[in-house]
């Protein structure tokens, strides 16, 4: 009987180690299953471009941006108006077109609360595809305890998923990361009109004409100098905030606003909008000497700024900066003569004759071009440039000229008309600059005339060369 029995020992150990092996592999089949589902997956994958509406609810608002496809940007659709990022909500919609899970946390969770969806982000995203009725909806949570990921989970399902940190805090945008920060926030090409108001008092405006072009319309409607206004409206248009501080302020005078130093008003195109804006700056933030930061004021959307005071260091400039340094404005093409009587202030009483088109020049009866010398001709063009290119000193626009000319100079053109300016005295060595009978709110020093690029030195200049050439 031993070798029944212990066949029959044998054949049970077989059956307890089979039982044994199947349930060791099943619950290794259980576990690899089980890590199989907690990678990372898929959750929206679709073209961005199809995009059309997107909304973000959280504890700090509700937000709504519809495409303007007209326009090609985003136009912000809900009550709570303010100047908005496009990109923002642009880079919203590319990441959110192809985002994936980094892994699921938790199957079918009973308590989501604790990762934070008791009070979550509602991010829903609508397509032209799928229409008003079908958005894609993501709910997001908290970010991890260690900060390299935000939960997140998906409509009709308790599955909680981590998704990558970045995306995470994109999705969760309050209302100040989805602000503006640029001041006027558009192409310099597109700002129409520009005034600086400083301590109350209008500095100058500007405005653009129906060419485009700019044009000064205070204090006086003077020639621009049209690359210093290029330059002014690339500087505008970069200003970015550093802050946001208060929303809807109950008291500017904390901040130095109800009697701002500088108040900008603005007018241009923002994303197909024709906008105008006002915006204010008052004190610095600290009264600290070496501050750098000052409080600005945004009008339209009553939000109060801070912004460093080297990035609207132009708040500064007065008229002069923009409007063109010379006393007349002319073009050796246009010019047959230039008649120089300087009275008794210089012994310079001289005419230039021009013939550009036929380079034919000629200082009174001595003609230039008969010396057939480089250097001659060279000296009498510097001697033209000073005369032509005489710049103002300062202004004064409420001044009123008396007495007479003490210096005049006539621009003669080829059409025969005469351009006069003259230099009326105004203290010593200081002059009012009147053209064509017009007291022009401007003045000019002596020393325009006489420095080391003035017209006298030039003429000096060319009485040597031509005596030397002799």
């Amino acid at each position: 009987m031993k070798p029944v029995r212990w066949i029959i020992a044998l054949a049970v150990a077989v059956i307890a180690l089979c039982a044994v092996y199947f349930v060791v592999d099943h619950k290794a089949d259980d576990r690899e299953r089980h890590q199989q589902l907690g990678v990372g997956k898929t959750l929206f994958s679709f073209d961005a471009s199809s995009i059309s509406r997107v909304t973000l609810e959280s504890e700090d608002g509700y937000f709504a941006f519809d495409w303007d496809a007209v326009n090609a940007t985003w136009q912000l659709a809900s009550a709570d108006q303010f100047s908005f990022n496009t990109y923002a909500i642009s880079t919203i919609c590319n990441y959110f077109s192809e985002l994936s899970s980094e892994k699921t946390v938790v199957f079918d969770c009973q308590d989501t609360a604790v990762y934070g969806f008791d009070a979550p982000t509602v991010l829903k995203v609508y397509t032209t595809d799928k229409g008003e009725e079908a958005p894609y909806v993501l709910y997001v949570g908290d970010s991890t305890p260690t900060y390299d990921a935000y939960y997140a989970m998906l409509p009709d399902s308790n599955d909680v998923y981590t998704i990558g940190y970045t995306q995470g805090s994109i999705f969760c945008a309050d209302k100040n990361m989805l602000k503006n920060t640029y001041l006027f926030d558009t192409f310099s090409t597109l700002v129409d009109a520009y005034q600086l108001i400083r301590d109350g008092e209008t500095v100058f405006s500007l405005e653009r004409d129906s060419d485009a072009l700019w044009q000064m319309t205070y204090p006086r409607p003077y020639t621009v100098h049209a690359s210093n206004i290029t330059n002014l409206m690339d500087s505008l248009v970069r200003v970015q905030v550093d802050s946001f501080v208060e929303e809807n302020p109950t008291d500017l005078a904390k901040y130095g606003l109800d009697k701002p130093r500088y108040v900008l008003k603005l007018r241009g195109t923002i994303n197909g909008n024709a906008v105008s804006r006002e915006l204010l700056f008052g004190n610095m933030i600290t009264e600290n000497d070496n501050e750098t930061q000052m409080y600005g004021y945004i009008s339209d959307s009553k939000q109060v700024f801070i912004v460093t005071k080297a990035a609207v260091s132009f708040l500064e400039q007065d008229t002069t900066a923009y409007i063109l340094p010379y006393c007349v404005d002319v073009s050796i093409e246009d010019l047959s003569k230039i008649e120089i009587n300087m009275g008794t202030v210089y012994d310079l009483h001289e005419t230039l004759y021009l013939d550009y088109a036929n380079e034919q020049y000629a200082l009174g009866d001595i003609d230039i071009d008969a010396y057939e010398d480089e250097n001659i001709l060279t000296l009498y063009q510097n001697f033209y440039r000073a005369v032509a290119n005489l710049q103002f000193s300062a202004m004064d626009l409420d001044a009123v000229p008396e007495g007479e000319a003490a210096v005049t100079i006539l621009y003669t053109h080829l059409d025969g008309s005469v351009t006069s300016a003259e230099f009326v005295p105004k203290a010593e060595n200081d002059f009012y600059l009147v053209v064509n009978g017009e007291y022009t709110g401007l003045t000019v020093r002596l020393n325009r005339f006489t420095g080391s690029a003035g017209m006298v030195f030039s003429y000096e200049a060319l009485l040597k060369g031509l005596k030397d050439a002799k």
